[in-house]
């Protein structure tokens, strides 16, 4: 039972899962609707540009 050594993180099974996965879930998403495409990103980009939760400013100095 001889393996060979990793030289890199492509070798491992779990990055070729993953890797194969996230190919996928790309091809997949090319077929949303186009206002939805990024939706899954948009939320934490418009948080952080508007500075969090407005509660949490209200409460600070």
């Amino acid at each position: 039972m001889s393996r060979e050594p990793i030289k890199d993180h492509k070798d491992l099974g779990i990055y070729k899962i993953a890797f194969s996965v996230a190919m996928e879930i790309f091809e997949v998403s090319k077929k949303f609707p186009v206002d939805e495409r990024f939706a899954l990103t948009d939320p934490p980009g418009s948080a952080v540009a508007h500075g969090g939760n407005p509660q949490d400013r209200a409460a600070s100095p």
